[in-house]
């Protein structure tokens, strides 16, 4: 009888890791896609703003942020970024901007960097090269230093 419970014990949990791994394999991704104006060099950031930020809506199972020439973008929701992603980058005239790549610490290579996140609600990214991202984390200060022509 005592083995009964036990087995019956065993098998619930069993089910309810399965339910669980199998829940966590089969989660959506959230694809971002960032739209940067054409030529666009150096720091951006996305500032959660609930009253007067832009509300981002996910279309064609993307959420696309649009950053102005300013190089910061106001939202009333941020935790698009804050949740597991896959993130794309492009100038306004379609050309991709690569993503940071994470083996490979190649200085040359002009591309989307995530920066930091701050207690303020402000997220910043970066785009340019690894010796830029260095620049940028060593300046407390936090100034955007975003262009809007070529290198």
């Amino acid at each position: 009888m005592r083995a009964c419970k036990l087995l019956r014990l065993f098998y619930s949990y069993l089910l309810i890791f399965f339910t669980f791994i199998m829940g966590c394999e089969n989660s959506p991704e959230t694809k971002i896609e960032f739209i940067l104006p054409d030529n666009y060099y150096g720091v951006f950031k996305i500032v959660l703003d609930k009253r007067r930020g832009q509300e981002i809506i996910a279309s064609d199972e993307k959420v696309r942020y649009s950053i102005p020439f300013s190089g910061v973008l106001f939202v009333k929701n941020v935790e698009p970024l804050r949740s597991w992603h896959k993130a794309v980058a492009k100038f306004q005239n379609g050309t991709v901007i690569p993503i940071e790549p994470p083996e490979i610490n190649t200085d040359d290579i002009v591309a989307l960097r995530y920066l930091v996140s701050d207690s303020n609600n402000q997220t910043f990214f970066l785009i340019g090269t690894a010796s830029d991202k260095a620049r940028f984390l060593q300046n407390t200060d936090r100034t955007l230093g975003g262009t809007h022509n070529a290198k």
